[in-house]
């Protein structure tokens, strides 16, 4: 008999040692919307930082709708208590967060750590040359193993966006999920590493044992359409994931927000679906970028939600 329990207890073990490890992805999300920039931003990351716990950040999504002049001060409150050098963004009409979507100023950060990589680069973008900004950003990331998601944002307003991944996609291949949008609001600046960066695009590569979810669907004829593909997008997100969420992301094309009656319907509609604790994070845009019939690409007047988690 204790020949047999031992021989169990190999084959546990050795079962055991053969099981995937799963990600343990912590994110912690922040909203302000005080009128002095720098305390907002500080409020904010505040926020976030609690959210995490004892898991440090390994990066910062930013983005905001305060005045151009006043989004470096926003910057400047984060910076109080994040390390610049893992802060990144870009502004928007209005930030979407899991603690609202309000219109006017606003910054909404987005905080992760734990088990996952992270790599962020900078590209300029030129009018008329955003396939080259794509395919020179995606060759400054380092070559990541385990990539599982690539988030790109900044000036690249459709359909240059479109042109943004297709650069991206010569060197990262069209298989890696390519989420984002395009810099709108105010102003239509990116930020990198806790500064302002105008005229650029921002990738930031997520690497590790995680899965990605996404969906998008467009639709901007009416508050009914806006509000039921919101909805439904979030959903199919949510059942394609087939398992429990650390974080998501949301990009919305401005041209859909100016349709709602009233901005906050759409959170309560949003989170009947993923739940009204999982930490969001993103911005309504002047275009989005998501998967569309199978492929990776740029768009407008769509709705993009991504998932990633266990």
């Amino acid at each position: 008999m204790r020949a047999k329990v031992g021989v169990g207890l190999v084959l546990l073990l050795a079962v055991a040692l053969q099981a995937p490890v799963v990600a343990d992805i912590v994110a912690g999300s922040g909203l302000s919307t005080e009128a002095d920039p720098v305390a907002a931003g500080k409020a904010a990351a505040e926020q976030a930082r609690k959210a995490l716990g004892d898991k440090p950040a390994k990066v910062v999504l930013v983005f905001q709708s305060y005045p151009r002049a006043e989004q470096a001060k926003v910057l400047e409150g984060i910076a109080a208590v994040f390390d610049k050098g893992i802060t990144h963004g870009c502004s928007g009409l209005a930030a979407v967060t899991d603690k609202g979507n309000p219109a006017g100023k606003a910054v909404g950060l987005l905080a992760l750590g734990g088990d996952i990589e992270v790599a962020a680069a900078l590209s300029p973008t030129i009018a008329g040359k955003h396939h080259d900004a794509g395919k020179a950003l995606a060759e400054k990331l380092p070559k990541m193993a385990n990539a599982r998601l690539l988030i790109l944002f900044g000036n690249c307003h459709v359909d240059s966006n479109k042109r943004l991944v297709e650069g991206a996609q010569e060197v990262v291949g069209k298989d890696l999920p390519i989420i984002g949008g395009a810099a709108s609001g105010p102003a239509t600046d990116s930020y990198f590493q806790g500064a302002v960066a105008p005229d650029t695009a921002v990738g930031i590569l997520l690497g590790g044992d995680f899965k990605v979810a996404a969906c998008s669907l467009g639709g901007s004829e009416n508050n009914e359409v806006v509000l039921r593909t919101a909805g439904e997008a979030a959903k199919t997100a949510a059942a394609e994931l087939k398992g429990k969420p650390a974080a998501g992301f949301v990009f919305e094309c401005t041209g859909r927000c100016g349709k709602i009656k009233n901005l906050s319907d759409e959170m309560p509609i949003l989170q009947g679906a993923l739940g009204k604790e999982l930490p969001l994070i993103g911005f309504y845009g002047s275009g989005e970028i998501g998967p569309e019939n199978g492929v990776w690409t740029g768009f407008g007047y769509h709705i993009v939600c991504c998932l990633i988690g266990q």
